[in-house]
């Protein structure tokens, strides 16, 4: 008898730790989404505070002649 109890108990524990995976899994997917919609939301705000220069590579400096200093 106290076999059979516990392979109940063993059963329903296997039961909730596979619960606990399912939703440590939802969890991480539901963040790692997040993650990437906000990464994609700073890349458009820093896009248009600080847009791409038009030509050239971002090491190449050129000389400003309206700046005096």
């Amino acid at each position: 008898m106290k076999s059979t109890k516990r392979r109940i108990t063993e059963r329903q524990g296997t039961g909730e730790i596979e619960g606990e995976c399912f939703n440590v899994n939802q969890m991480t997917t539901s963040h790692s989404t997040l993650i990437h919609l906000l990464g994609s939301q700073m890349d458009q705000v820093l896009s248009s505070i600080y847009p791409e220069p038009e030509a050239g590579c971002p090491y190449e400096t050129k000389d400003n002649p309206t700046n005096e200093g």
